[in-house]
């Protein structure tokens, strides 16, 4: 549940079989 996440910006890591992504995710 994202709701419980405080609000403001996030660097989310994802390692994936083509690599390494980082996503920026705006919690408001």
């Amino acid at each position: 549940d994202i709701s419980s996440l405080a609000k403001g910006n996030y660097l989310v890591n994802l390692i994936t079989e083509k690599g390494k992504i980082t996503k920026r995710l705006v919690v408001r």
